[in-house]
């Protein structure tokens, strides 16, 4: 079989067949030492950076990233391969623990989940999404929510859902990059941080434009200098 690109579309299988479907995944050097080593290149570790990974009272260290810096580390990376990325779909209610990598390679069986996860459910239909995203969403898990979820309400959408959601009101980009499988709208659950402050950190990661909006953070993985939503 051919390997899959972003955007292209499967028909969707069970989720415990979905390995069945699976090709290989999108063309990419970027694993998940090297996304976090490159992290580092606009990050500047505060005196006594952490090694832990706390996750209250994290509002006034979320700007000085003391747990995204110890994800730097070689013993924050052995430790990582156990801790997997946590997703809770808010339209479907599905709430999935992902196996995001195997040591330090992309977990193929993973991505196929977090695709799932990502779906438009309006459509049933599962593509293969941009793997930063998934990248990003989970760096943003273990600083901000430890082993709680990260709630998705958008990730995927065919040209027909999104022209349905133009239609509704709904505020959805002609061209989004959320049809290209390359966007997510979420929202990470910690009293101790703000939206505006989990949006600058996911904003550091330069993998694209961040956008803040009442009750979730839009991700993509288009140009960064984008702008739109509420300030931050």
């Amino acid at each position: 079989m051919s390997a899959l690109g972003t955007g292209q579309e499967i028909m969707i299988a069970p989720l415990h067949r979905k390995k069945e479907w699976f090709c290989d995944p999108m063309s990419s050097e970027l694993t998940r030492r090297s996304f976090m080593r490159g992290l580092a290149s606009s990050m500047v570790a505060p005196a006594g950076a952490v090694t832990g990974l706390p996750v209250g009272a994290y509002a006034a260290a979320a700007l000085s990233l003391p747990a995204l810096v110890a994800l730097l580390t070689e013993d924050a990376a052995a430790d990582a391969k156990s801790i997997p990325l946590r997703l809770h779909n808010t339209n479907t209610g599905d709430k999935l623990a992902i196996d995001l990598f195997v040591g330090s390679n992309w977990n193929p069986t993973g991505l196929v989940q977090a695709d799932y996860m990502l779906r438009d459910f309006r459509q049933n239909l599962v593509v293969q999404n941009d793997r930063r995203l998934y990248a990003a969403l989970y760096v943003l898990q273990r600083a901000f929510v430890g082993d709680g979820y990260v709630k998705v309400n958008s990730g995927y959408r065919t040209s027909a859902t999104n022209e349905m959601l133009r239609r509704t009101g709904v505020g959805a980009a002609r061209e989004s990059f959320h049809t290209k499988a390359r966007a997510v709208d979420y929202l990470i659950p910690n009293p101790n941080a703000t939206l505006s402050e989990i949006a600058r950190v996911a904003k550091g990661f330069h993998i694209g434009a961040v956008a803040l909006y009442n009750n979730f953070i839009h991700m993509d993985t288009g140009d960064p200098d984008r702008s739109w939503g509420m300030k931050y």
